[in-house]
């Protein structure tokens, strides 16, 4: 099983590999505090946690650094997952991590993303939210 913990880290951990690669490739070096997506990091986290004027300056920053939108699209798809584990209907968790499995495996993505699309997993993901939905109804059974 893979909790939504280690799931949400695997996903972070593309955006940094997304967003390093990137970087490299556009400024010809690891970057420095002044280079946008260098600056973008701490802003790339949960998106409830970053405030109004965080946005803007990430979408500012992702505009200026991130010309093919690859970090867009990684940090979009850790978003993604984040939601899955917060949809109420199990099939409609199900049906939305198998698309976003799909999607990730589109070669339209980054090679970092494809790799999160191939990876093993998906099918953990899927059981723990099995799991995830059977203590739900667990809990409403009670």
């Amino acid at each position: 099983m893979a909790d939504p913990f280690h799931v949400i880290k695997l996903a972070n951990n593309t955006i940094d590999d997304v967003r390093r690669r990137v970087q490299n490739e556009t400024t010809g070096g690891r970057g420095t505090k002044d280079d946008a997506l260098c600056r973008t990091r701490r802003l790339l986290r949960a998106a409830e946690r970053v405030t109004e004027r965080g946005k803007t300056k990430l979408v500012g920053m992702l505009a200026a650094g991130d010309p093919r939108g690859e970090v867009r699209d990684a940090w979009h798809a850790k978003e993604t997952l984040r939601m899955i584990y917060r949809i109420a209907s199990r099939e409609l968790a199900v049906d939305t991590l198998d698309e976003l499995s799909r999607d990730l495996r589109d070669d339209t993505y980054s090679p970092e993303l494809n790799k999160l699309g191939r990876t093993n997993g998906w099918k953990a993901i899927l059981n723990t939210l099995t799991v995830h939905y059977g203590d739900r109804i667990a809990d409403h059974i009670r």
